[in-house]
């Protein structure tokens, strides 16, 4: 997938760690079939120094909710919509979630990252950064969330319609009051 970007650095898996592999797909809307999106982390075992030789661990899948397919039903911080974007990000931060699991068991782990966008807007917080929860645990005041109250509803219109007011009251719609 990196035609247009920079070359990837491929270093293999660390010897005797964890081996993690993200993948996300969104299928485009087609007859009556709605947009959908879906990603897919893959786990294994190295065993050896090249990366050549992994033994299978675990397989997670999941749909990505969208406000635009679940309406108020959306968690918080959903998309709007169905994106690539948002799709590699929702199988980043599951395959992040099994990583702080397999850290907290001291098992070191290589994470592969199938989109070299997402690959880039991943950074490390600057030394001495700290989250909104542990400001909040100082006692300073913590970022709120934006509140979303119910789904997202659109302008008051009629439609794709332009309003046009009616020139001519007292006449009804193609036909006369006095003939």
């Amino acid at each position: 997938m990196a035609l247009l970007g920079p070359a990837q650095n491929r270093e293999p898996p660390l010897r005797g760690g964890v081996h993690l592999r993200t993948a996300a797909v969104v299928e485009p809307a087609a007859g009556k079939r709605a947009t959908s999106a879906g990603w897919l982390v893959s786990a294994s075992d190295v065993l050896c120094a090249e990366g050549t030789s992994e033994t299978p661990r675990l397989q997670a899948a999941g749909k990505v909710p969208t406000v635009a397919a679940h309406c108020s039903r959306a968690p918080r911080g959903a998309a709007t919509k169905h994106t690539e974007q948002f799709t590699h990000q929702a199988a980043i931060w599951a395959a992040l979630v099994y990583t702080g699991q397999c850290l907290a068991k001291g098992r070191r782990v290589t994470l592969t990252v199938e989109s070299v966008t997402a690959l880039r807007n991943l950074h490390v917080a600057p030394k001495g950064a700290s989250t909104p929860q542990e400001e909040a645990a100082r006692g300073g005041a913590a970022e709120q969330p934006p509140q979303r109250h119910g789904a997202a509803r659109p302008a008051e219109s009629n439609g794709n319609k332009r309003h046009r007011p009616n020139p001519r009251p007292d006449l009804k719609r193609g036909r006369d009051d006095g003939a």
